[in-house]
This record gives structure tokens, C-alpha cells and sequence, in this order.
């Protein structure tokens, strides 16, 4: 997990934000390989295993489809570099294409098995809420199967405003995003405020 991510990281217990901390054992260069992820609210502590900060047990994921990165980075509206991009469940895999292409840092939430962490991508696993705070990321995308309404709103909740989410399924929940895209397998939205 890069170091800097620490700054976004929230604990998932229902509270008041206060930024987590992170205690490396093992880092190689900037990236955190183990350690702890300390909540200084509740005390709750989550560990760093291979580079991935674990939150809770991931949800099973689908199997990995067909996503083409140049068509996900044409619709998240990316012109300039810099920041961070969330990418939830099987859509992890086309990390590396965008991250390439946008010059952002990907998280990845709840990634494949297998996928390893690396130089631009630092991975989380949940069981419910994206541990990361309200407003930080300049886009996310949701794989088919985390379109329902808690993804939708955690999705909400961590992207900034103008910002987009973009879901990889034209069958989505009711949402307080604004519509402004809807075919060829995808439902694209963006945050008004």
C-alpha cells in the first residue's frame, strides 16, 4: 500500500472521521508491505498483509469480464494527472492501462485473488463500507457485481465533486448522481455537489 494513501484511509465503524494511522513492520521504498492500520477513535486495529490493507473480508467477486481501459478512461473524464482512482472488484484487473494512461494512483477495492499490489496500484479489502474518506478520489468505477445501492452510495460518498462514478452494467439502483451516460454495458454518473 503506497504510504500516501494513509492520508485518505477511514475506519469503517460507524463514528466521527478522524484520519487513520498506519505502522509499517515492512516497507519497500514508498509502499507499506506490513504493519497496522490503527483507528484513533475506537482503537479498532486492521493489518497490511502483501501490501493490502484489510478492512474486512471481500465480498465474492464475479469472474473477471471484458473491460476495455481506453473506453473506462474515455468516460471518467480524466484530462490531467495526478490523484487517485478507485476501482471496485473485478475491474481491478485493467488497473495497470489506466493508471498508465491517466497518470493516477489506482485503489483497488476488494480486487481479484492473485492480483498483487504494485508501483501505482495499493489494494483494500472490505466487508461493507470503502474505508477510504468522503470526497477524496477523482473518479470510481464499480464492476458488474458491486452496482448495488451500498456500492452506489459508498461510490458517491468517496469521489469528488464533478467527478464521476462509472458502473460496468446499464442496470443500476436509484442514486444521487447525475445520469450522463448509459449504454454499451455501462451507466456513467457524476457527483453535482
Amino acid at each position: 500500500m503506497f504510504i500516501e494513501v494513509a492520508d485518505f484511509l477511514k475506519c469503517p465503524h460507524d463514528h466521527d472521521f478522524q484520519p487513520c494511522v498506519v505502522v509499517p513492520d515492512k516497507m519497500e521504498d514508498r509502499n507499506v508491505v506490513s504493519g497496522v492500520i490503527g483507528c484513533p477513535v475506537c482503537n479498532s486495529e486492521f493489518p497490511i498483509r502483501c501490501g493490502r490493507g484489510i478492512f474486512g473480508e471481500a465480498e465474492l467477486l464475479e469472474s473477471p469480464g471484458t473491460v476495455d481501459a481506453s473506453v473506462l478512461l474515455a468516460v471518467l473524464g480524466l484530462s490531467s494527472p495526478g490523484g487517485y482512482l478507485a476501482l471496485v472488484g473485478s475491474v481491478v484487473d485493467c488497473w495497470h492501462d489506466l493508471a498508465g494512461a491517466a497518470e493516477v494512483h489506482v485503489i483497488g477495492i476488494n480486487a481479484p485473488a492473485g492480483l498483487d499490489e504494485a508501483e501505482g496500484l495499493s489494494l483494500l479489502d472490505t466487508a461493507a463500507e470503502i474505508p477510504l474518506k468522503s470526497s477524496c478520489v477523482r473518479g470510481v468505477v464499480l464492476s458488474s457485481g458491486q452496482t448495488s445501492k451500498r456500492w452506489f452510495d459508498e461510490a458517491t460518498r468517496i469521489v469528488l465533486p464533478g467527478q464521476r462514478v462509472v458502473a460496468v452494467s446499464e442496470s443500476v439502483p436509484e442514486n444521487n448522481l447525475e445520469q450522463i451516460a448509459l449504454g454499451h454495458g455501462m451507466w456513467v454518473g457524476k457527483k453535482t455537489n
